[in-house]
Protein backbone atom coordinates (compact mmCIF):
# COMPACT_ATOMS: atom_id res chain seq x y z
CA UNK A 1 0.00 0.00 0.00
CA UNK A 2 1.11 3.43 -1.23
CA UNK A 3 2.68 5.94 1.87
CA UNK A 4 0.11 8.67 1.37
CA UNK A 5 -0.61 11.57 3.65
CA UNK A 6 -4.09 10.26 4.51
CA UNK A 7 -1.29 7.77 6.31
CA UNK A 8 -0.19 10.55 8.89
CA UNK A 9 -3.58 12.16 9.23
CA UNK A 10 -5.25 8.14 10.25
CA UNK A 11 -2.20 8.03 12.73
CA UNK A 12 -2.80 11.15 14.47
CA UNK A 13 -6.30 11.09 14.95
CA UNK A 14 -5.84 8.54 17.54
CA UNK A 15 -6.64 8.88 20.63
CA UNK A 16 -3.26 7.98 22.48
CA UNK A 17 -1.26 10.39 19.92
CA UNK A 18 -3.97 14.06 20.30
CA UNK A 19 -3.56 13.37 24.49
CA UNK A 20 0.06 12.85 24.20
CA UNK A 21 0.16 15.99 21.88
CA UNK A 22 -1.96 17.97 24.14
CA UNK A 23 -0.18 16.78 27.68
CA UNK A 24 3.36 18.15 25.49
CA UNK A 25 1.69 21.55 24.93
CA UNK A 26 1.90 22.11 29.26
CA UNK A 27 4.82 20.35 29.49
CA UNK A 28 6.81 22.65 27.45
CA UNK A 29 5.21 25.39 29.20
CA UNK A 30 5.29 25.38 32.62
CA UNK A 31 3.17 28.05 33.23
CA UNK A 32 0.72 27.14 31.05
CA UNK A 33 0.67 24.11 33.21
CA UNK A 34 0.06 26.15 36.13
CA UNK A 35 -2.49 27.12 35.12
CA UNK A 36 -4.54 24.47 33.84
CA UNK A 37 -3.66 22.41 37.59
CA UNK A 38 -5.25 25.34 39.41
CA UNK A 39 -8.50 24.32 41.71
CA UNK A 40 -10.66 26.89 40.37
CA UNK A 41 -14.00 25.68 39.93
CA UNK A 42 -15.52 26.55 36.26
CA UNK A 43 -18.50 25.55 34.07
CA UNK A 44 -17.28 24.50 30.58
CA UNK A 45 -20.14 22.51 29.78
CA UNK A 46 -20.62 24.71 26.57
CA UNK A 47 -22.45 27.59 25.45
CA UNK A 48 -20.88 31.16 24.82
CA UNK A 49 -19.43 32.09 27.57
CA UNK A 50 -17.53 30.62 31.07
CA UNK A 51 -19.35 30.98 34.33
CA UNK A 52 -16.81 30.83 37.35
CA UNK A 53 -18.68 30.74 41.10
CA UNK A 54 -17.04 33.42 43.17
CA UNK A 55 -15.16 32.49 46.25
CA UNK A 56 -14.48 34.59 49.75
CA UNK A 57 -13.49 32.94 53.10
CA UNK A 58 -16.04 35.23 55.05
CA UNK A 59 -19.65 36.70 54.60
CA UNK A 60 -20.31 40.18 54.87
CA UNK A 61 -23.68 41.06 57.38
CA UNK A 62 -25.31 44.48 56.37
CA UNK A 63 -27.92 46.06 59.15
CA UNK A 64 -31.63 47.62 57.65
CA UNK A 65 -33.15 50.91 59.03
CA UNK A 66 -36.46 51.23 58.28
CA UNK A 67 -39.71 49.23 59.42
CA UNK A 68 -40.22 45.50 60.28
CA UNK A 69 -37.77 42.69 60.34
CA UNK A 70 -37.62 41.97 56.71
CA UNK A 71 -36.01 44.05 54.19
CA UNK A 72 -38.36 44.97 51.43
CA UNK A 73 -36.93 44.17 47.65
CA UNK A 74 -35.97 48.06 47.44
CA UNK A 75 -33.48 47.78 49.96
CA UNK A 76 -32.03 44.42 50.51
CA UNK A 77 -28.49 44.05 49.34
CA UNK A 78 -27.35 42.19 46.10
CA UNK A 79 -24.20 39.85 46.27
CA UNK A 80 -22.43 39.04 43.17
CA UNK A 81 -21.98 34.66 43.32
CA UNK A 82 -20.98 34.13 39.67
CA UNK A 83 -18.36 35.86 37.25
CA UNK A 84 -18.68 35.59 33.98
CA UNK A 85 -16.12 35.43 31.55
CA UNK A 86 -15.77 35.19 27.38
CA UNK A 87 -14.15 32.54 25.02
CA UNK A 88 -10.92 33.64 22.80
CA UNK A 89 -10.27 31.50 19.80
CA UNK A 90 -6.32 30.73 18.88
CA UNK A 91 -5.21 29.34 15.76
CA UNK A 92 -1.89 27.46 14.90
CA UNK A 93 -0.41 26.33 11.66
CA UNK A 94 1.97 23.27 10.81
CA UNK A 95 3.28 23.06 7.58
CA UNK A 96 4.97 20.26 6.57
CA UNK A 97 6.98 20.96 2.98
CA UNK A 98 6.50 18.78 0.84
CA UNK A 99 10.40 18.40 -0.33
CA UNK A 100 10.15 16.80 3.44
CA UNK A 101 7.34 14.52 2.64
CA UNK A 102 8.84 12.92 0.08
CA UNK A 103 11.60 12.04 2.30
CA UNK A 104 9.34 10.13 4.33
CA UNK A 105 7.61 8.45 1.32
CA UNK A 106 10.81 7.05 0.23
CA UNK A 107 11.41 5.89 3.68
CA UNK A 108 14.08 8.15 5.39
CA UNK A 109 11.52 8.13 8.33
CA UNK A 110 9.39 5.98 9.98
CA UNK A 111 5.42 7.82 9.70
CA UNK A 112 5.46 6.98 13.22
CA UNK A 113 8.92 8.80 13.88
CA UNK A 114 7.81 11.51 11.56
CA UNK A 115 4.35 12.42 13.46
CA UNK A 116 6.46 12.71 16.88
CA UNK A 117 9.07 15.01 15.22
CA UNK A 118 6.22 17.04 13.51
CA UNK A 119 4.06 17.14 16.37
CA UNK A 120 6.70 17.95 19.01
CA UNK A 121 8.00 20.60 16.77
CA UNK A 122 4.33 21.65 16.94
CA UNK A 123 3.90 21.06 20.72
CA UNK A 124 6.89 23.62 21.36
CA UNK A 125 5.78 26.21 19.21
CA UNK A 126 2.49 26.63 20.57
CA UNK A 127 3.81 26.68 23.86
CA UNK A 128 6.17 29.17 23.70
CA UNK A 129 3.45 31.31 21.90
CA UNK A 130 0.61 30.76 24.62
CA UNK A 131 3.07 32.51 27.09
CA UNK A 132 2.62 36.16 25.37
CA UNK A 133 -1.32 35.68 25.73
CA UNK A 134 -1.30 35.43 29.41
CA UNK A 135 0.46 39.34 29.32
CA UNK A 136 -1.92 40.68 26.77
CA UNK A 137 -4.80 42.84 26.86
CA UNK A 138 -8.80 41.99 26.49
CA UNK A 139 -9.14 43.54 22.88
CA UNK A 140 -12.68 43.80 21.08
CA UNK A 141 -14.58 41.25 19.07
CA UNK A 142 -14.29 43.72 16.12
CA UNK A 143 -10.50 43.79 16.49
CA UNK A 144 -10.47 39.99 14.71
CA UNK A 145 -9.50 41.94 11.21
CA UNK A 146 -6.16 42.58 12.61
CA UNK A 147 -5.61 39.41 14.37
CA UNK A 148 -6.25 39.67 17.52
CA UNK A 149 -9.52 37.86 18.29
CA UNK A 150 -8.16 38.06 22.02
CA UNK A 151 -11.47 38.46 24.13
CA UNK A 152 -9.35 37.08 27.44
CA UNK A 153 -7.69 38.75 30.11
CA UNK A 154 -3.88 39.31 30.58
CA UNK A 155 -2.96 38.79 34.10
CA UNK A 156 -2.25 42.65 34.46
CA UNK A 157 -5.63 43.01 34.39
CA UNK A 158 -6.90 39.58 36.35
CA UNK A 159 -4.99 40.99 39.22
CA UNK A 160 -5.54 44.77 39.74
CA UNK A 161 -7.47 46.93 42.08
CA UNK A 162 -9.04 48.91 39.00
CA UNK A 163 -11.54 48.04 36.72
CA UNK A 164 -11.21 50.83 34.29
CA UNK A 165 -10.96 49.14 31.38
CA UNK A 166 -11.90 50.20 27.78
CA UNK A 167 -12.83 48.39 24.79
CA UNK A 168 -10.11 48.53 22.41
CA UNK A 169 -12.88 49.12 19.39
CA UNK A 170 -14.03 52.50 20.99
CA UNK A 171 -12.06 53.07 23.83
CA UNK A 172 -15.01 54.35 25.63
CA UNK A 173 -17.29 51.14 26.78
CA UNK A 174 -16.44 49.81 29.96
CA UNK A 175 -14.99 46.23 30.62
CA UNK A 176 -15.21 44.80 33.64
CA UNK A 177 -13.11 41.61 34.88
CA UNK A 178 -15.68 38.74 35.04
CA UNK A 179 -18.33 41.73 34.54
CA UNK A 180 -18.49 42.36 38.11
CA UNK A 181 -17.68 46.46 39.06
CA UNK A 182 -15.52 47.08 41.93
CA UNK A 183 -17.79 49.70 43.03
CA UNK A 184 -20.32 46.43 43.27
CA UNK A 185 -17.88 44.30 44.75
CA UNK A 186 -15.27 45.95 47.27
CA UNK A 187 -13.77 42.26 47.49
CA UNK A 188 -13.14 42.44 43.68
CA UNK A 189 -9.61 43.45 43.68
CA UNK A 190 -6.08 42.30 44.11
CA UNK A 191 -3.54 43.44 46.65
CA UNK A 192 -1.20 45.52 45.15
CA UNK A 193 1.79 46.82 47.11
CA UNK A 194 4.50 49.41 46.17
CA UNK A 195 7.87 48.42 46.55
CA UNK A 196 9.14 50.29 49.29
CA UNK A 197 12.74 51.27 47.78
CA UNK A 198 13.62 51.78 51.22
CA UNK A 199 13.78 48.13 52.16
CA UNK A 200 15.31 45.22 50.55
CA UNK A 201 13.76 43.03 48.02
CA UNK A 202 13.41 40.69 50.60
CA UNK A 203 11.72 42.76 53.34
CA UNK A 204 9.30 43.66 50.54
CA UNK A 205 8.41 40.18 49.15
CA UNK A 206 7.62 38.92 53.00
CA UNK A 207 5.46 41.47 53.28
CA UNK A 208 3.27 41.01 50.25
CA UNK A 209 3.59 37.11 51.40
CA UNK A 210 2.01 37.48 54.73
CA UNK A 211 -0.70 39.75 53.62
CA UNK A 212 -2.17 37.48 51.45
CA UNK A 213 -1.39 34.17 53.19
CA UNK A 214 -3.20 35.85 56.46
CA UNK A 215 -6.26 36.23 54.51
CA UNK A 216 -6.25 33.20 52.16
CA UNK A 217 -3.61 30.85 52.44
CA UNK A 218 0.20 31.54 50.92
CA UNK A 219 0.57 32.07 47.35
CA UNK A 220 1.80 29.13 45.15
CA UNK A 221 3.96 31.06 43.07
CA UNK A 222 5.87 33.83 42.57
CA UNK A 223 6.61 35.32 39.02
CA UNK A 224 8.76 38.42 37.76
CA UNK A 225 10.77 39.74 34.79
CA UNK A 226 14.74 37.78 35.02
CA UNK A 227 16.15 40.73 36.21
CA UNK A 228 14.24 40.56 39.68
CA UNK A 229 14.81 36.95 39.63
CA UNK A 230 18.22 37.32 39.54
CA UNK A 231 18.60 40.61 41.94
CA UNK A 232 16.55 38.08 44.53
CA UNK A 233 19.21 35.06 44.15
CA UNK A 234 21.93 37.51 44.78
CA UNK A 235 20.49 39.02 47.59
CA UNK A 236 19.78 35.59 49.17
CA UNK A 237 22.80 34.64 48.77
CA UNK A 238 24.79 37.85 50.68
CA UNK A 239 21.91 36.90 53.29
CA UNK A 240 22.21 32.82 53.61
CA UNK A 241 25.75 31.88 52.30
CA UNK A 242 24.24 29.71 50.01
CA UNK A 243 21.77 30.00 46.87
CA UNK A 244 18.06 29.21 47.76
CA UNK A 245 17.49 25.70 46.61
CA UNK A 246 15.27 25.51 43.24
CA UNK A 247 14.48 22.17 43.22
CA UNK A 248 10.23 23.72 44.19
CA UNK A 249 10.05 25.39 40.47
CA UNK A 250 12.06 22.83 38.62
CA UNK A 251 10.31 20.09 40.05
CA UNK A 252 7.18 21.90 38.25
CA UNK A 253 9.26 21.61 34.93
CA UNK A 254 10.67 25.74 35.16
CA UNK A 255 14.71 25.23 33.87
CA UNK A 256 15.66 28.24 36.09
CA UNK A 257 13.81 28.70 39.62
CA UNK A 258 14.01 29.50 43.01
CA UNK A 259 12.16 29.41 45.79
CA UNK A 260 11.32 31.89 48.64
CA UNK A 261 9.63 30.95 51.83
CA UNK A 262 8.71 27.56 50.13
CA UNK A 263 7.26 29.22 47.09
CA UNK A 264 8.60 28.38 43.60
CA UNK A 265 10.09 32.08 42.29
CA UNK A 266 10.49 31.68 38.50
CA UNK A 267 10.69 34.40 35.64
CA UNK A 268 9.29 35.13 32.16
CA UNK A 269 11.04 37.61 29.37
CA UNK A 270 7.92 39.04 28.62
CA UNK A 271 8.66 43.01 29.17
CA UNK A 272 5.00 43.11 30.47
CA UNK A 273 6.91 41.78 33.99
CA UNK A 274 9.07 44.40 34.42
CA UNK A 275 9.34 46.67 37.94
CA UNK A 276 6.57 44.12 38.22
CA UNK A 277 6.36 40.45 41.23
CA UNK A 278 3.03 38.29 40.64
CA UNK A 279 2.00 36.00 43.32
CA UNK A 280 -0.33 34.01 42.55
CA UNK A 281 -2.55 31.54 44.05
CA UNK A 282 -3.73 28.69 41.66
CA UNK A 283 -6.49 27.67 43.85
CA UNK A 284 -8.30 30.63 42.31
CA UNK A 285 -6.94 31.04 39.01
CA UNK A 286 -6.95 28.65 35.74
CA UNK A 287 -6.56 28.50 32.40
CA UNK A 288 -9.41 26.65 30.70
CA UNK A 289 -10.37 25.37 27.52
CA UNK A 290 -13.46 24.48 25.51
CA UNK A 291 -14.13 20.46 25.93
CA UNK A 292 -14.92 20.44 22.30
CA UNK A 293 -11.95 22.77 20.89
CA UNK A 294 -9.11 21.35 22.62
CA UNK A 295 -5.64 22.08 21.12
CA UNK A 296 -7.54 20.18 18.40
CA UNK A 297 -5.33 19.62 14.98
CA UNK A 298 -7.20 19.29 11.53
CA UNK A 299 -5.95 16.70 8.81
CA UNK A 300 -3.13 17.92 6.50
CA UNK A 301 -4.13 19.29 3.19
CA UNK A 302 -1.98 20.57 0.09
CA UNK A 303 -2.39 24.52 -0.14
CA UNK A 304 -2.76 24.66 -4.06
CA UNK A 305 -1.90 22.41 -6.79
CA UNK A 306 1.11 24.82 -7.31
CA UNK A 307 2.33 23.79 -3.84
CA UNK A 308 2.62 20.97 -2.26
CA UNK A 309 3.39 22.02 0.50
CA UNK A 310 0.94 19.95 3.05
CA UNK A 311 -0.66 22.42 6.43
CA UNK A 312 -2.74 21.54 8.74
CA UNK A 313 -4.18 24.14 11.56
CA UNK A 314 -4.29 23.47 15.41
CA UNK A 315 -7.42 25.38 17.14
CA UNK A 316 -7.89 26.13 20.90
CA UNK A 317 -11.02 28.24 22.86
CA UNK A 318 -9.51 28.83 25.92
CA UNK A 319 -10.12 31.68 28.95
CA UNK A 320 -8.41 32.91 31.40
CA UNK A 321 -10.79 32.83 34.81
CA UNK A 322 -10.23 34.06 38.29
CA UNK A 323 -12.58 33.01 41.26
CA UNK A 324 -11.21 35.56 43.80
CA UNK A 325 -8.83 38.30 42.66
CA UNK A 326 -8.51 39.03 46.06
CA UNK A 327 -6.01 36.04 46.74
CA UNK A 328 -3.90 37.44 44.03
CA UNK A 329 -1.15 40.32 44.27
CA UNK A 330 1.26 42.13 42.73
CA UNK A 331 4.61 44.12 43.61
CA UNK A 332 4.44 46.94 41.69
CA UNK A 333 7.63 50.03 41.03
CA UNK A 334 10.41 47.35 41.85
CA UNK A 335 13.87 48.34 41.24
CA UNK A 336 16.73 46.50 41.52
Amino acid sequence: MALTIDTLNALVKEKSITDGLISQVYEYNPLLKYFKEGKALVDVSGGRRVMASIEYGSMQGYNWSGAGEIPSASNRPEFATEAWFDWAFYNAASKIPYREWILVEKGAYTVYDFAKKTLDILARSVAQDFEKKFFQSWNSATSIATGHNQKVFGLHQLISDTDDLKDAADNTTPIYVGDIKISDLPQWKSHVFTYDAAKPLIANLMHAVNTLTYKWGKPDMILTSQAIYEAYCEDAYNKSGFLVRDEIATSLGFGVGASFNGIPLVFSEDPALNNTIYLLNSKYIKFVVHPDVNFKLSPWKQISTTNYDYLATMDTTYSMVITNRNAQGKITGVSV
